[in-house]
């Protein structure tokens, strides 16, 4: 089979698998994907005049990294060594009322529901008194400034369920398996005729993340990770093409 010169212009997919349990984590909208190697070396000298008689390398290190253009807990699941779970957890709600008047006085309703029946009223003048909450209803409590049709913030704590991920100081990042793969063009026509699959078979990502929450800038998520030699073999992954089905 003889080897062909292609063009690659495009990002790749990336698809891992975490070793522990099979987890497949998927990632198809990539923006970068890189690899990289670094290699120690050293001249070793002798002869008349010190010759470099042969050059010494050692420490082959293969690095990989890529940027997604999407945000989910996977990203986090990997830095951090834990597994995605559905969790419960008491957060912050923010709402602004309108002030009503009822048969009991000015009162406000919150559409949540708050933890222990009670929550922080805001006054229009920001001074603020913990309050408590009857059947998602709040009287405004004597001497507040606010008056009906006046809109006013209560903050309260309230109970949800869903997806997280926890950041645990005694647990680090896992081993996975990882795949890249893209497609390459024949540079005569352009045509798309081969796939490009870069795999190895041990990586670990690093446990370093940076996450900037920016108004209108997107959270891109970019993960490095380590390539590594699996127990019993010093190959460390592979590099391949394969032909495209031709098309009708």
């Amino acid at each position: 089979m003889s080897n062909q010169e292609l063009v690659v212009m495009d990002t790749v997919n990336v698809f891992l698998k975490r070793k522990r349990d099979g987890h497949l984590v998927a990632k198809t909208k990539t923006q970068m994907g890189s690899i990289s190697q670094t290699v120690s070396s050293e001249k070793l000298y002798g002869a008349i005049g010190n010759q470099t008689v042969a050059i010494l390398e050692t420490q082959k290190e293969v690095s990989l990294s890529y940027r997604n253009a999407l945000w989910d807990l996977e990203y986090l699941s990997m830095t951090q060594g834990v597994s995605i779970e559905d969790k419960t957890a008491k957060i912050k709600r923010n709402e602004t009322a309108i002030v009503e008047s009822g048969n009991d006085g000015l009162t406000i309703t919150v559409k949540g529901t708050p933890v222990d029946n009670t929550a922080v009223l805001f006054d229009t003048d920001g001074s603020q008194q913990e309050v408590a909450v009857t059947t998602k209803t709040i009287e405004i409590p004597t001497g507040y400034k606010a008056r009906e049709g006046d809109t006013i913030t209560v903050v309260y704590d309230e109970e949800v369920t869903g997806q997280g991920v926890t950041f645990d100081s005694a647990k680090f990042s896992e081993y996975y398996e990882i795949e890249m793969s893209t497609i390459c063009y024949d540079p005569k026509t352009m045509a798309v005729v081969k796939d490009l699959y870069i795999q190895f078979d041990q990586v670990k990502p690093s446990g370093e993340f940076e996450m900037s929450f920016e108004n209108g800038q997107p959270l891109t998520p970019e993960i490095s990770l380590e390539a590594m030699a699996p127990d019993g073999t010093s190959e460390m992954g592979r590099v391949f093409t394969v032909d495209r089905a031709s098309t009708p």
